[in-house]
């Protein structure tokens, strides 16, 4: 099974450059080694962000009982100056319905979404000085989009298209676990850190 996996990522790799041919396949053995969701996204997403120099990347999973969207994993830079649970308790208020920006625009219509320029993107929610540019690739279960990959760039135009390929391949490799951490109702790094009326949260 992991073989014929190995086979599919690889043909799909052929266009691509040797950097994210190396991510692909990198992320690729790390779904196939890694069985908890969390573990799996946290490793996933560093991974890119330290690899490829994204500005930060995260997943947002829908919870199946309320139908709010919260972060699962997140990466960072640690431009938030206190900690990383901060951060996810900003974003938790940011994406929180009824909401505006990219991840909440993917939730709703279960599209990839890529923003070269957030300058130019009239609902894009501005949270922090470095970020230039995001692509966002929905995670579907039975025709819903049940949560989100959210990668965010230093550089306007900052995608290449080798990029857009490499992380939609690693978008649907997350979703059986992402799925299933879904269905079981597991919030993450949600439930790693404080509630938001727990700390002090900076805008």
């Amino acid at each position: 099974m992991r073989r014929t996996k190995f086979v599919e990522v690889s043909r799909r790799l052929t266009i691509l450059d040797l950097a994210r041919t190396m991510a692909c396949l990198d992320c690729t053995q790390m779904i196939a080694d890694i069985n908890d969701p969390l573990e799996l996204c946290q490793s996933v997403i560093s991974y890119l962000r330290k690899t490829l120099l994204y500005e930060r990347t995260s997943v947002v999973l829908v919870q199946k009982s309320t139908d709010i969207p919260l972060v699962f994993a997140h990466s960072s830079d640690g431009y938030v100056t206190e900690s990383q649970h901060l951060e996810v308790a900003r974003v938790n208020r940011i994406i929180r319905p009824p909401a505006k920006g990219v991840i909440y625009s993917v939730l709703q219509s279960g599209r990839e979404r890529l923003v070269q320029d957030i300058d130019k993107c009239p609902d894009y929610l501005h949270v922090a000085d470095n970020i230039m540019a995001e692509a966002c690739f929905p995670i579907i279960d039975r025709q819903r989009c049940i949560g989100v990959m959210n990668v965010e760039h230093s550089v306007r135009d900052g995608f290449s298209h080798d990029d857009l390929i490499m992380l939609k391949i690693v978008s649907v490799g997350l979703s059986p676990a992402l799925r299933r951490a879904h269905r079981s109702g597991a919030r993450g790094l949600t439930d790693k850190f404080p509630s938001e009326s727990d700390i002090r949260i900076t805008a």
